[in-house]
């Protein structure tokens, strides 16, 4: 009867360590340590931040694009004016 009784904790016991990852109920008794409060700036510029970067590279082409075409109407304005001053 004893050998039963001892099987049931051993089984008990490797029940709990796979359910708990091998740490044992008494540790997951134990109270939490005290965490840091939480810092929503931090969370927000950690979730923000890649998106953001992600939006920058996606538009960079159509941007240059767009420089590009403002210094083309630019030079083209510069160069109607030069022709206009010769004649």
């Amino acid at each position: 009867m004893q050998s039963l009784d001892q099987r049931l904790i051993d089984l008990k016991n490797s029940f709990e360590e796979t359910v708990t990852g091998r740490q044992g109920l008494a540790t997951l008794a134990e109270k939490p340590e005290e965490k840091a409060p939480f810092n929503w700036k931090k969370e927000l510029e950690e979730i923000v931040h890649p998106l953001m970067d992600d939006l920058k590279q996606l538009t960079e082409r159509p941007r240059k694009m767009e420089q590009l075409k403002n210094e083309q109407m630019l030079q083209e304005d510069h160069l109607l004016v030069l022709d206009n001053n010769i004649y």
